[in-house]
């Protein structure tokens, strides 16, 4: 409870405009949590799947995509979805689904 009310908003707020995209800052990032749940847990932290908690990396892509929800059924002040255009096509890609920018 700890965690989730003091930590994470402080850590995950607005990743989905700053995203970390480098090993390095996202490394950052999951020392701080590993931090916290020392302190919180002492020595034994339990692992983030008995936690109900997801990884550094797994947290920012759902940050990402639910933004990217949100945004798609205009549940959002910012107007995102004019910025987000479709990708570069790779061999062996969907027509019917595009890549997103």
């Amino acid at each position: 409870m700890a965690y989730l009310t003091l930590v994470k908003p402080k850590l995950f707020y607005g990743t989905p405009a700053w995203h970390p995209w480098t090993k390095t800052n996202t490394e950052k990032m999951a020392r701080t949590q590993n931090k916290a749940l020392h302190f919180i847990h002492g020595r034994h932290v339990p692992p983030p799947e008995k936690q109900n908690m997801l990884s550094v990396p797994a947290q920012l892509a759902y940050n990402d995509l639910l933004f990217f929800k949100k945004s798609l059924c205009g549940l959002t002040e910012y107007n995102a979805m004019a910025r987000i255009t479709e990708g570069r096509v790779h061999r062996g890609d969907d027509p019917l689904h595009p890549r997103l920018q």
